[in-house]
């Protein structure tokens, strides 16, 4: 996985060209990435019937937005197969590298716990008996 995962993401790469990018394709690129951001959090949305507070349920859909890589897979099966082109690869592709470099400044944002998680302290040995 170590070798094959920096020659998928360096296929992806080569099917995006970032000059395709104009002005006009701004809004689109836009849309795609509220309807993707959206989406999760819609996805995330009935933990809260399942007990989880507003703020776990924030946490739950920004983890739901690092699923980038599968995106990218998607897009490139569509580019092989000609149901997609280079502009809409291109923007997947942005729309993929966004959501996942805003995971972390969401989690912040819902107040994600930092650092390892507390753990209680072990319950103190019993001394061994002496044997008299």
């Amino acid at each position: 996985m170590i070798l094959f995962l920096p020659i998928f993401f360096a296929t992806a790469g080569f099917s995006v060209d970032l000059k395709l990018i104009s002005a006009k394709v701004v809004p689109i690129t836009i849309l795609f990435l509220a309807a993707a951001i959206g989406g999760k959090f819609l996805a995330a949305a009935p933990a809260r019937g399942f007990g989880m507070s507003w703020r776990e349920t924030g946490i739950l859909a920004a983890l739901f937005n690092t699923r980038g890589l599968l995106v990218l897979v998607a897009g490139l099966i569509g580019l092989q197969l000609g149901i997609i082109n280079t502009l809409t690869m291109t923007i997947i592709a942005v729309v993929a590298l966004v959501t996942n470099l805003m995971t972390l400044p969401l989690l912040n944002a819902f107040g994600m716990p930092s650092g390892p998680p507390a753990v209680a302290p072990a319950p103190a040995a019993a001394a061994p008996a002496s044997a008299n």
